[in-house]
């Protein structure tokens, strides 16, 4: 009889110890509530707000995520520290609505449009990285105090400021790699303010096939404007085969701003293979809605 009741007083507490441990509910940014603490908050990307760099005047001033983005990320932060981050691809079948569910509080929540081959590291809010080079970028931060189901229609801001460099002569066939290194902008963004944040040495590195030789072409590279720089310096090597330089130029003084194009257009190869060095600066000249700053060199 004692034996049979030391059994059933273990068999007691082994159940109560295992009533007490917390059910695992998979890998979440946020802490472990009960469901019925929670309200839902539906955000839908209804607009990217500036459109197309290209189309200045000819189109409305908004435009689908999908024609310009291939990836969404939305981070909601609580008293500085992110408690949820949703990454979403044009593979998703709802791309560009987010689905969140969250205890009732305050939140800031920071959304971006971009394309790229993997998602922002969002950590911290004031510190947005990306990996694998800068694209077209959409910006979107609101604070919330999110008492019951929500659903929101959002409307997004182009961040970034845009280089062209437009060839009018035609790629010899000896360059192989055409490689922009510039200055004065951020690769690093703060996502509350939706400027630049550090002072970056950035570079892009463009691979030449054989089918663009004997054709001229553009070439795009992006930065985000900082509060204390309004201009670039950039310098565009041509390189060989065997990394050798073949012309430079440098490009100086060459301004910025979010949700503009800089151009500079001219004949990039004039005495190719000498390893000349050259400078060239050109007039502003802003010309739409759109802000196209287009110079000759």
């Amino acid at each position: 009889m004692r034996k049979q009741l030391y059994s059933l007083i273990l068999l007691c507490c082994c159940l109560s110890l295992f009533s007490c441990q917390k059910a695992y509910v998979g890998d979440d940014d946020s802490e472990e509530v009960r469901k019925e603490d929670c309200v839902n908050l539906q955000l839908n990307i209804a607009r990217l707000g500036d459109a197309d760099f290209e189309k200045s005047c000819q189109v409305s001033r908004s435009t689908d995520v999908t024609t310009l983005c291939n990836r969404v990320s939305v981070a909601v932060y609580q008293n500085g520290t992110k408690v949820k981050q949703v990454n979403q691809t044009t593979s998703d079948q709802d791309f560009g609505k987010i689905q969140l569910t969250l205890p009732a509080g305050k939140y800031k929540v920071v959304i971006l449009a971009y394309s790229g081959s993997k998602s922002a590291t969002m950590t911290d809010a004031e510190k947005v990285t990306f990996s694998g080079g800068m694209s077209d970028t959409f910006w979107y931060c609101k604070d919330i105090d999110l008492e019951s189901d929500t659903s929101e229609d959002i409307m997004m801001k182009r961040i970034v400021a845009m280089f062209r460099l437009s060839m009018t002569d035609a790629m010899p066939s000896n360059v192989k790699t055409l490689k922009f290194a510039y200055t004065g902008g951020s690769s690093t963004l703060n996502g509350v303010t939706g400027l630049g944040c550090v002072n970056s040495r950035q570079s892009e590195e463009f691979t030449i096939t054989s089918d663009m030789v004997g054709k001229a072409h553009d070439f795009d590279i992006f930065t985000f404007p900082k509060p204390d720089s309004q201009t670039l310096k950039v310098t565009v090597t041509a390189l060989d085969a065997s990394g050798n330089q073949l012309i430079q130029h440098v490009f100086d003084g060459v301004e910025i701003q979010c949700n503009m194009i800089t151009k500079y257009t001219g004949a990039f190869f004039t005495d190719v293979g000498s390893g000349t060095n050259a400078s060239f600066s050109g007039r502003l000249l802003t010309n739409d809605e759109w802000r196209l700053s287009d110079n000759t060199f």
